[in-house]
C-alpha cells in the first residue's frame, strides 16, 4: 500500500514539474523536492502524525512565524490587503478581499497576546482596504475584487467579521456604518427558509454559509438588532435540517470536486461560534456529532484525509492544511464547551502536524508559510501557499498558547 500510493505521488509530481522552469522558479523544485524526500523517507502515517519529538515544538514561535509571513504577503501590496498567497508557478498573487475580511481579527488577537501594537495598524490598514471595496449596496466583491466580479454573499460575510472586530477595537464608527450595510444587505438577499441562493458561489446555497452566520450573530451582538439574530438562525435551522445522523452534511462540496475538509472545518466553525454567541445549544451539538467523526478518524490514522465522502471514508492521499487548521480550532472550542480531555489532546496533536510543515528558514515568499496540501502536489490548492491556512494555523496555535496558560489547558501539556 505505501509503494503504490508513493508510486501515485511520483506521477502526480512529474507532472506538475514539467512546468517549472528551475532557473525562474528554483523554489519550487526545492519544495517539491523537500516533499517527495518525506514522503519516501516516512510511512504513510507517521509522514502525517504527530509524534513524540514534535513536542519540542512551541506554538508561540510558530505562530510568528506565519504573522510574519502574512506581514510579508500585505508588504507585497500598496493598498493594506493581504495577498492570497504565494503560487510555486505564478509568484505572489493578487490581494484576497474575502481572507483579508477574517485575517483582521487574528492580527488584532496577536497583537493583545504578544503587546505589540504594529499588528493592530496593519489590521487597521486592512480595514481600511476593505472599505475601499464595498459597494453601494453595501455588498461586497467576490474572487479579487476586480470588476467583472459580483458581490458575493460569502465574501461580505467573511469581510464583515473583520469590520466588526476591527469596530470593537478602535470604537471608530465608519467600521460600524459599514457591517450595517453588509448586514443589512446579507438579510435582504436571504431566502425564506433561511437559505442564500442568489450572490453565491456556483449560484446555489452552500451550508458553509454557517460563516456568514457567525459575522451577523457578531453583529447582532455589537448593535441588538435581531434582524441579524433573526436571519441567523435562520440559515443555522437550515443547516441542521441537512445534516445526517453521522453528523455528514448535504450541500457541502462545490460542483464535481470532492467534498474537501476546508468546507466541513468552515461548517462546524460557524455553528459552533455562532450558537456561542446566540446561546443556542442545539448548533453546538450538531457540531459535536461531527467533530466527534473526524476525531474518530484520527485517533485511528493520526492524519485526516483531504476530502471525505458522506459515510466518512475518503479515498484522499493527501492532507489539507487549511481544514486541519479549523478542525484543531473547532476541537478547542468545543473542548472548552464540553470540557472533553479527546478534543484537547486531538487539537493539540493535530498543531504539532501543522508546525511540523512549517519552514522557519527560507525565502520570504515560503518561510512560515502553510501550503494548502501536505504534500504540495496535492488536490486542494495545489503548489500554493493560500493566505487562509497561514490564518487558521495562527488562529489554533495561539488558542492552544491561551489554553496552555490557563487552569483549563495548564496541565494538559504532554
Amino acid at each position: 500500500m505505501l509503494f503504490s500510493n508513493n508510486i501515485q505521488h511520483l506521477k502526480m509530481l512529474s507532472s506538475f514539474v514539467g512546468i517549472f522552469n528551475p532557473t525562474r522558479r528554483p523554489i519550487g523544485i526545492w519544495v517539491c523536492l523537500d516533499d517527495l524526500l518525506r514522503l519516501l523517507r516516512f510511512n504513510h502515517l507517521s509522514f502525517y502524525g504527530f509524534v513524540d519529538h514534535q513536542a519540542r515544538y512551541d506554538p508561540l514561535l510558530f505562530a510568528q512565524s506565519i504573522i510574519e509571513w502574512l506581514c510579508y504577503m500585505q508588504d507585497c501590496l500598496a493598498n493594506g490587503g493581504v495577498s492570497a498567497g504565494y503560487s510555486l508557478y505564478s509568484g505572489v498573487l493578487p490581494g484576497y478581499p474575502e481572507t483579508t475580511g477574517y485575517i483582521i481579527p487574528t492580527f488584532f488577537e496577536y497583537a493583545i497576546l504578544t503587546g505589540k501594537t504594529e499588528y493592530q495598524g496593519r489590521a487597521i490598514r486592512m480595514a481600511d482596504w476593505l472599505l475601499s471595496l464595498q459597494m453601494p449596496s453595501g455588498a461586497f466583491p467576490g474572487g479579487y475584487a476586480t470588476l467583472v466580479d459580483d458581490a458575493s454573499i460569502f465574501n461580505t460575510g467573511q469581510i464583515l467579521l473583520g469590520l466588526t472586530r476591527a469596530y470593537r477595537e478602535t470604537s471608530n464608527r465608519k467600521y460600524l456604518a459599514a457591517a450595517h450595510q453588509a448586514a443589512s444587505w446579507l438579510v435582504q438577499q436571504q431566502e425564506p427558509d433561511g437559505r442564500w441562493l442568489h450572490h453565491t458561489y456556483e449560484g446555489r446555497c452552500h451550508v458553509y454559509h454557517t460563516m456568514v452566520d457567525w459575522a451577523l450573530a457578531a453583529m447582532f451582538q455589537i448593535t441588538g438588532d435581531r434582524r441579524y439574530r433573526d436571519a441567523a438562525i435562520r440559515n443555522l435551522d437550515w443547516a441542521l435540517s441537512v445534516q445526517e445522523p453521522n453528523g455528514w452534511f448535504r450541500q457541502l462540496g462545490l460542483g464535481n470536486r470532492p467534498s474537501y475538509l476546508h468546507f466541513i472545518g468552515y461548517t462546524l466553525q460557524g455553528l459552533v461560534e455562532a450558537g456561542a454567541i446566540l446561546e443556542q445549544r442545539q448548533y453546538l451539538d450538531a457540531a459535536l456529532v461531527t467533530a466527534q467523526q473526524l476525531l474518530a478518524v484520527f485517533v485511528r490514522q493520526k492524519w485526516l484525509p483531504g476530502h471525505f465522502k458522506s459515510d466518512w471514508s475518503s479515498d484522499a492521499h493527501y492532507s489539507c492544511l487549511t481544514g486541519n487548521a479549523q478542525i484543531a480550532v473547532v476541537w478547542q472550542q468545543l473542548y472548552m464547551h464540553f470540557e472533553d480531555e479527546q478534543f484537547y489532546k486531538a487539537a493539540t496533536g493535530m498543531n504539532r502536524c501543522l508546525m511540523s510543515r512549517i519552514r522557519l528558514r527560507g525565502p520570504h515568499s515560503i518561510r512560515g508559510a502553510i501550503s494548502g496540501s501536505a504534500p504540495i502536489w496535492g488536490r486542494y490548492q495545489p503548489l500554493k501557499f493560500p493566505n487562509w491556512a497561514a490564518k487558521f494555523t495562527v488562529d489554533s496555535l495561539l488558542t492552544e498558547v491561551s489554553l496552555a496558560s490557563s487552569t483549563k489547558g495548564g496541565d494538559q501539556d504532554e
